[in-house]
């Protein structure tokens, strides 16, 4: 019995380092090829079998709600944090730099919170609980949007004719810069954060200072080169 016990604890063990390689995995392969990134990456990331995962995980849909579920967690509760700034214009730009930052840093939350889940994925049972996940994290954002641009106008900082809706759009713009400039200038939407911050004020007497170089010519018509046409002009 004893024998049988310590095989038992053993292929927990085992069963235990394999998801935890396979959450690992996810995240990262998530984090940089999007939500149409196949199980196929994820399983030879994390040196396990496709098999492996499907043990684990109905369907892709399972896999990404177990992953996004704390990561929807974790923007909720920055917007939360940013609104619990005492002074609301740097809770303001704490709600744009963070929440710029998480997802310019995971391309699969991005892709949640901005077009919600592949079309592709089936709908299932993981697919609606996901999007009833989102649809809440959007809601708190809005809340914790609405609260500090009404009190950072009302400390005068931010341009009156300033609305809620408004971030959202920008921070589209903001991932838009981190997307394009990926392979070139990672950093490049710090960039672009310190323009919008300039065009939110309501006043300034001198420019934001800009956190990160701009693109060089060439690395431009790369970026333009390759998003139309898939083809690298880069020299080896």
């Amino acid at each position: 019995m004893a024998e049988t016990e310590d095989t038992i604890d053993v292929l927990r063990a085992d069963a235990r380092e394999n998801l935890n390689r396979i959450i690992v995995a996810a995240r990262e392969v998530f984090a940089t090829q999007g939500l149409d990134a196949k199980l196929a990456d994820v399983a030879k990331h994390a040196g396990v079998g496709v098999g492996t995962i499907y043990r684990r995980f109905e369907n892709k849909e399972g896999l990404i709600e177990a992953l996004f579920v704390s990561r929807l967690a974790d923007v909720v509760a920055m917007a939360r944090e940013a609104d619990a700034i005492a002074d609301p214009w740097e809770g303001l730009l704490h709600f744009l730099n963070a929440g710029a930052a998480m997802m310019a840093e995971d391309r699969g939350l991005r892709e949640l919170m901005f077009t919600g889940l592949p079309k592709a994925l089936q709908s299932t049972g993981s697919r609606d609980d996901l999007a009833d996940y989102i649809a809440e994290t959007h809601q708190a954002i809005d809340g914790a949007a609405e609260s500090l641009v009404s009190r950072a106008i009302a400390d005068g900082r931010l341009r009156a004719d300033f609305a809620a809706t408004d971030l959202p759009v920008l921070a589209f713009s903001i991932q838009a810069t981190a997307q394009l400039a990926k392979e070139h200038n990672p950093e490049l939407w710090r960039r672009t954060m310190g323009i919008i911050v300039d065009g939110m004020r309501s006043t300034r007497t001198t420019p934001t200072g800009l956190d990160a170089d701009p693109l060089t010519g060439d690395q431009l018509a790369e970026v333009f080169v390759f998003t139309q046409t898939g083809r690298s002009i880069r020299k080896s």
